[in-house]
C-alpha cells in the first residue's frame, strides 16, 4: 500500500523552503531552511485551519483563534520574538473580536476577497452604534492586527486594512492640583481624608515620585532601598493581576525623598507581610489590590478633602501631572524630570542615560518642601 499523498508540495528556493497547497496558484514561504521544519510548519498550519486553501477560507474561520492566548498566531509569534504583549490586552481585543468583528458582515466574506471598501463599511457601521471613537479605534486595531498578521504570513496577497485610518479622539486633558490642594489631600493627620494607612501611603508614593498606577501596585519591598534612598521601578501591573515590564519596557531608579522614606519605614513597621518579594501596597491580608480600588479610593479622598473638581478632570494620574508641573516651576532639569517619570524619546534617552539616582537628590528636597 503506497504512502498517503500530502495535500501540499514543498519547493526549495535558495536556502528557504516554500509550500503550495493543492489547487493553489502560488508557493508561499515557510521561513524554514530544513525540509523537516518546513513539513512541520505546513502541518501545523493545516491543523490550525483545517485542510483548506487559506485564500478561499471565510474570514470568520481565519480570525476565530485570534487573541486567544494559547491559539492566536499573532500572540504566539510575538511571544516567540520576545516582544511585549500581555494577557490583559489580548483579553480586551478577544472581547472586541467576538462582540463586534465576528458578528459583522465581514465574517461571511472570503478572506482574500475582502477589499478596503469592506473595511470602511465596517468602520461606518461601528459609528452608527453610538460607540465612543476610542472604542471604535480599539476594535479597528484588533481588525488591523488580524490582516497585518495574515499579510505578514503571506496568507493574503495584499492588506485591505493597511491604509484605513483610525478616528480622531477627543482626549480630555487631565488637570493638575495646586500646592494648597496637595496639602488638603495629604494633611498631617491622614485619617481626616484617607480611609486607612494603605490608601494614604499608596497615593503619597504616587504624589511624591510620579509613579504610574501599575508601577505603584507592582512595587515590591526588595526594590525599596532605605540606605540609598532609592526606588527601583522594574515592574508594572498590566491587567488585574498580570505583572510585566514598565511602560516602554524601561526600568529606572528614582530618588526617594526623606519624608517618603520616613512614611514607608513607619508603614512597613505597621504592616504584616513585608518579605522582599511581597508587594508594598496590598490589603490587610497581604492580597493584591485591583485596579478599580485605585480610582475609587482616590475619588473618595478628593471628595472628603473638599477639592473643587468643577469643570476639571482630576484623576489619580493628575498627581503625576502635578509633580511634573511643580518640579518644572521649581527650576528642576527637564531631562532629569523625564528620567524620573520614565518618559521615552530618542532625544531624551540620549540625554539621561548617564543619570544616577543620587543626581536626583535636589528633586527630593523640592518635593519635601512642597508637602
Amino acid at each position: 500500500m503506497g504512502r498517503k499523498r500530502k495535500p501540499y508540495r514543498l519547493k526549495k528556493r535558495g536556502k528557504i523552503y516554500y509550500y503550495k497547497l493543492m489547487n493553489s496558484e502560488r508557493f508561499l514561504t515557510t521561513g524554514c531552511t530544513s525540509k523537516t521544519d518546513a513539513d512541520l510548519f505546513v502541518s501545523n498550519k493545516l491543523v490550525r485551519y483545517g485542510y483548506q486553501n487559506v485564500e478561499s477560507m471565510l474570514f470568520s474561520k481565519y480570525a476565530e483563534p485570534f487573541f486567544d492566548w494559547e491559539r492566536c498566531p499573532h500572540v504566539s509569534r510575538k511571544r516567540e520574538e520576545g516582544s511585549t504583549i500581555n494577557k490583559n490586552y489580548a483579553s480586551i481585543q478577544r472581547s472586541n473580536l467576538q462582540r463586534y468583528i465576528l458578528t459583522s458582515k465581514l465574517s461571511s466574506l472570503v478572506l482574500s476577497e475582502i477589499k478596503r471598501s469592506d473595511i470602511l463599511d465596517f468602520r461606518t457601521s461601528l459609528t452608527k452604534k453610538n460607540l465612543a471613537n476610542s472604542t471604535i479605534n480599539k476594535i479597528l486595531s484588533a481588525l488591523k492586527v488580524i490582516f497585518n498578521e495574515a499579510f505578514f504570513r503571506e496568507d493574503i496577497r495584499y492588506n485591505p486594512a493597511a491604509s484605513v485610518g483610525l478616528l480622531k479622539e477627543e482626549r480630555k486633558q487631565r488637570d493638575a492640583l495646586t500646592v494648597d490642594e496637595l496639602k488638603q489631600l495629604f494633611p498631617d493627620d491622614y485619617k481626616k481624608v484617607w480611609r486607612d494607612e494603605i490608601d494614604y501611603t499608596c497615593f503619597l508614593i504616587a504624589a511624591k515620585t510620579g509613579m504610574r498606577r501599575g508601577e505603584v501596585l507592582a512595587l515590591r519591598w526588595k526594590n525599596v532601598d532605605f540606605e540609598k534612598n532609592t526606588i527601583v521601578i522594574c515592574e508594572a501591573r498590566k491587567g488585574t493581576y498580570e505583572v510585566g515590564l514598565p511602560k516602554w519596557d524601561k526600568t529606572r531608579s528614582i530618588y526617594m525623598s526623606e519624608s517618603l522614606k520616613e512614611r514607608l519605614i513607619q508603614y512597613k513597621e505597621n504592616k504584616i507581610g513585608c518579605k522582599p518579594d511581597d508587594y508594598v501596597i496590598t490589603d490587610l491580608d497581604g492580597k493584591e489590590l485591583k485596579n478599580t480600588w485605585w480610582k475609587k479610593r482616590f475619588d473618595r479622598a478628593i471628595k472628603i478633602a473638599g477639592i473643587d473638581c468643577t469643570n476639571r478632570n482630576i484623576t489619580p494620574h493628575s498627581l503625576r501631572h502635578t509633580l511634573n508641573t511643580m518640579l518644572l516651576s521649581a527650576g528642576e532639569s527637564p531631562d532629569m524630570i523625564r528620567a524620573t517619570f520614565g518618559w521615552s524619546s530618542e532625544e531624551t534617552q540620549e540625554n539621561y542615560t548617564h543619570w544616577r539616582p543620587e543626581h536626583f537628590k535636589s528633586q527630593g528636597e523640592v518635593i519635601d518642601k512642597l508637602f
